[in-house]
């Protein structure tokens, strides 16, 4: 009698333990390329945790861990182990435009094997406020690097329609993304409109000082697209969702749109000066989805990496087969059509572009 009584207790307990992680909603489990999957269910999405570290320096996570926990500096800290980065030649940062498509080309960059990039640490913002027995290369990149594996991705099983899902999970299959390959050659961080806007504002006085603090070099891409889709996805997210665009609405406010305009422009007056003085390779979003591979060579060549034909082509296999051209989800008058044509005109780097090219 006793031993019935204890294993219907015992059941009962495990049906009750089993039904908390369910209504708490957090389930974790390993997948192939040993990162961390993280599945939130009483809110319907699911979320990837990026791992920055070689499997076998796996730590482990237990179901009913928030967000916001596993994103701490303290969680970082207590579970992984920085890498060596004695290795590292180049440090990568982006200047640019919101909405511009320098996530996609950060995510096929990141998942080279000896790259890692976080997710807007935002290096120019961070280094005023660390302390001067901090500035030192190990620090800025072991910050970098806590903040790349602790980056919360969404899954692209909310949009199974999209070869790479709107979502942004953005990761390159039997790639790196969130992991490195024994050493790291490249570390770095994308953050394009907030770094150029820095760097605008005297913000190459901290470049100036991060260069001599960690010795080596930092290049910049400069993701560039058609103005006028770039303006328009501006406009279009300043007041509703990614649902707009899907279902093909169009916007018509002359007012945001002309605004829009003037805040673009300013970063492409700022871009063109930085790239007089830094070393900056200019990135066309159009072509790495119509030539990811060669416009994925070119960026290795910029970054001294090599790069291999397995890794190319991954890259290739997530990438929109086609631009998306917002312009059309948006009213231009004649007037405004005009206007972004005339200031095309005094920046070089966007002369390959009309309102009816790509």
């Amino acid at each position: 009698m006793f031993r019935k009584l204890s294993g219907y207790l015992t059941a009962t307990v495990l049906l009750f333990v089993g039904a908390s992680i369910l209504v708490v909603g957090y389930l974790v489990y390993s997948d192939k390329t040993g990162g961390v999957v993280l599945v939130k269910s009483h809110v319907g999405w699911h979320g990837l945790l990026r791992r920055r570290q070689p499997a076998d320096d796996s730590y482990l996570l237990l179901a009913g861990t928030d967000v916001a926990d596993l994103e701490s500096a303290d969680y970082r800290q207590k579970n992984q182990k920085l890498p060596n980065f004695h290795q590292v030649h180049n440090v990568l940062l982006f200047i640019g435009y919101p909405r511009s498509g320098h996530t996609l080309v950060a995510c096929l960059v990141d998942a080279h094997p000896h790259v890692v990039l976080s997710n807007e640490y935002n290096v120019f913002h961070k280094w005023p406020e660390i302390s001067r027995s901090q500035k030192t290369k190990e620090f800025l990149f072991g910050e970098i690097y806590k903040n790349a594996i602790g980056f919360v991705h969404v899954n692209d099983s909310l949009d199974k329609g999209h070869k790479l899902s709107t979502v942004f999970n953005y990761s390159v299959p039997n790639q790196w993304n969130g992991r490195y390959d024994q050493y790291i050659q490249v570390i770095g961080d994308k953050k394009g409109g907030g770094t150029t806007r820095t760097l605008g504002h005297d913000g190459q006085a901290s470049l100036a000082e991060i260069e001599n603090a960690i010795g080596v070099p930092v290049s910049f891409l400069h993701v560039i697209r058609n103005p006028f889709d770039n303006i328009a996805t501006l406009a279009i997210r300043s007041v509703a969702g990614r649902d707009f665009i899907s279902q093909s609405h169009v916007l018509n406010d002359t007012v945001l749109v002309r605004s829009k305009i003037q805040n673009y422009f300013s970063l492409i007056k700022q871009n063109a000066r930085l790239r007089l003085r830094l070393a900056v390779l200019d990135v066309h979003s159009a072509d790495v989805i119509e030539h990811p591979k060669e416009s994925l060579r070119r960026i290795c060549r910029f970054l001294r990496i090599e790069c291999d034909e397995t890794y190319l082509q991954d890259c290739a296999s997530i990438v929109f087969e086609n631009p998306s051209k917002t312009r059309n989800n948006v009213v231009w008058t004649d007037a405004l059509q005009q206007r972004v044509t005339e200031e095309m005109k005094k920046y070089p780097f966007l002369s390959r572009y009309s309102f009816r090219s790509d």
